[in-house]
């Protein structure tokens, strides 16, 4: 349980730390025969049903929530943090449930990634993402004054270029805190690791001999 624990934490934050994000979900074929949402609530009941019900073991022996407990309150934080971000995707709802139900399955996947280990980080990507929204949102102003008349409207654009900065400023500051995080992650799962080998290397000729007592009968044996 131990070997499986730390191997799987190291695959987890090396996958996160290179940002490789995807999303759970059936097969096209299987997607295409399910009805299509009409609601945010049934976007939700989508996505939620994409992740294992089943409580996971922990490392005492006992048993921990599952994962769909855990994306259930990702997506509960999500919705109540990023409501522009929600009524975007109830307006695209109409046109394009498909695509509205994958954006929130890659979302909660990418928060559920970072939220393993850094749960301030929900927070971060969070506000990351309200950032980006208001970035586009000036970048759209001052493209729209320019348009116009660019020397008509150039107070109005420097001072769009200043919030602007401003913005780019906050964000790249959260990223880089995000990044910070994640990058501790990742050590610490190396260490843990590297702790693991070294004490497997130690104890080389124990856990063969028990295997080996496994094998011929013993009940008494180390985990191979």
């Amino acid at each position: 349980m131990k070997q499986k624990t730390i191997l799987t934490a190291c695959v987890m934050a090396g996958t996160l730390f290179f940002s490789v994000l995807g999303f759970a979900g059936d097969d096209d074929s299987t997607k295409a025969d399910q009805k299509k949402p009409t609601t945010m609530g049934e976007v939700y009941k989508i996505v939620l049903s994409n992740y294992d019900a089943t409580p996971d073991d922990d490392d005492n022996g006992g048993e921990k929530g599952s994962e769909r407990d855990a994306a259930e309150k990702i997506l509960k934080y999500y919705t109540e943090n990023a409501v522009e971000s929600i009524k975007d995707l109830e307006k695209m709802l109409k046109t394009d449930p498909d695509e509205v139900v994958a954006s929130l399955e890659s979302k909660i996947d990418e928060l559920m990634d970072i939220g393993g280990d850094n749960p301030e980080g929900v927070k971060d990507a969070i506000e990351i993402e309200k950032v980006d929204g208001k970035i586009e949102d000036i970048s759209d102003k001052i493209s729209g004054l320019k348009d116009g008349s660019a020397e008509k409207n150039k107070s109005k654009i420097e001072d769009l270029k200043k919030e602007l900065k401003e913005q780019l400023n906050i964000g790249f500051d959260l990223k880089m805190k995000l990044n910070k995080n994640e990058l501790k992650s990742l050590q610490k799962a190396v260490e843990e690791l590297h702790e693991f080998i070294k004490k497997r290397e130690e104890n080389k000729e124990k856990i063969i001999g028990k295997k080996l007592n496994g094998v011929v009968g013993d009940e008494d044996y180390m985990e191979w």
